[in-house]
This record gives structure tokens, sequence and C-alpha cells, in this order.
């Protein structure tokens, strides 16, 4: 195969993947218009420069901030992976694996099945 020919393949295929992604509310993307028509979908506002796409809404970036998840152990904005432990409250990648069990001999973290 060629290299442009395999350019456009995976272009179409990233394509797909961030429209599913987009769709199922787990990518964010955001980008600059000079459209006065384009309005924040929670408050309403006219969106002028940057706007923000999550969960398959458009956000004015008031809005998308205060949509953010908030660790619930650390109080940090959480921009990457988070863990959801129901009633609303998040944890950041870095308290989730500090919460996980460890090995008292090695330090690792247990996955599966383990006796105490």
């Amino acid at each position: 195969m060629s290299g442009s020919i395999r350019k456009s393949v995976f272009y179409a295929v990233l394509g797909i993947i961030i429209g599913y992604l987009f769709n199922i509310g787990l990518f964010v993307g955001c980008g600059a218009l000079q459209a006065e028509e384009l309005r924040c979908q929670v408050c309403g506002r006219s969106i002028t420069g940057t706007y923000y796409r999550a969960k398959g809404k458009i956000l004015c970036e008031r809005d998308y901030q205060a949509s953010r998840p908030f660790c619930s152990k650390c109080g940090k904005a959480i921009n990457g992976t988070y863990y959801d432990k129901g009633n609303g409250k998040y944890l950041c990648e870095k308290d989730y694996k500090a919460s996980l069990p460890r090995c008292c001999k090695c330090g690792q973290i247990i996955s599966g099945k383990y006796y105490e």
C-alpha cells in the first residue's frame, strides 16, 4: 500500500472513532469559530471564539469548566481518565490507583480475587 493511501485510510478510521467517542460522550473536542449564530446549549449565550463539545453538546468556556468532574479526594478538576464512585463522586486516576489493594510484600496493585 502506498503512503498516501495508508494516510487516507488512517484519517478515515480516525474520523469514525472520534465520531463514535463524541456520540457516546467520551470525547471532548474544542475549536475556534467566528460565527454569531453559535450558541451554548446550556446557558444559551452566543459563542464567539473558543467553544467546546462535551457529551454531545456545544458549550461556552464557562459552562464547560463547570461541567468537568472534580476528584472527590483531592478536589482537582479531572482532565482525563476518571472513575465513578457513584452518588456523583469521582476519583482522578492517581487517587483511584492509590485506593486499590496492594500486596503487603511487594507493594504492587492486586487485580482479581485476593484473601485478606
